[in-house]
């Protein structure tokens, strides 16, 4: 499972780029699992989206640069400390190892999706 993965991630510092859903969901994770957290978010971020980031201990930086740039920065950002990038979105140019984050992610997304419906069929 996704939540016995993460709490055997040798990496103590989880980074990403998001606008909100997803950095909260990893913030949470860093929070469960005591690791640190690094967040990029991009110009124009909703002010409550990034405070209750940090609620939950994440490291938050609201940047003066779009999405696709955060994520940019967050990818070099794991590469220059040693951390985990964990984004919900791959590139062409990603390679087959950073695309397997992004799919893990969506499988979960997959769970949720089919646990609703086994609890509500109609």
């Amino acid at each position: 499972t996704a939540v016995a993965a993460a709490s055997n991630v040798p990496e103590d510092t989880l980074v990403s780029a998001t606008d909100g859903n997803h950095g909260y969901g990893l913030a949470h994770v860093g929070n469960l699992f005591h690791r640190t957290v690094k967040i990029y978010m991009p110009i124009g971020t909703v002010p409550m989206r990034s405070e209750r980031i940090r609620k939950l201990g994440a490291s938050v930086e609201v940047t003066d640069f779009n999405y696709d740039k955060c994520v940019d920065l967050a990818k070099v950002f794991a590469a220059e400390t040693n951390g985990l990038f964990v984004q919900d979105t791959a590139l062409e140019s990603d390679t087959e190892e950073e695309r397997r984050i992004p799919l893990y992610i969506m499988q979960g997304y997959m769970t949720i999706l089919e646990e609703a419906f086994d609890q509500n069929p109609s």
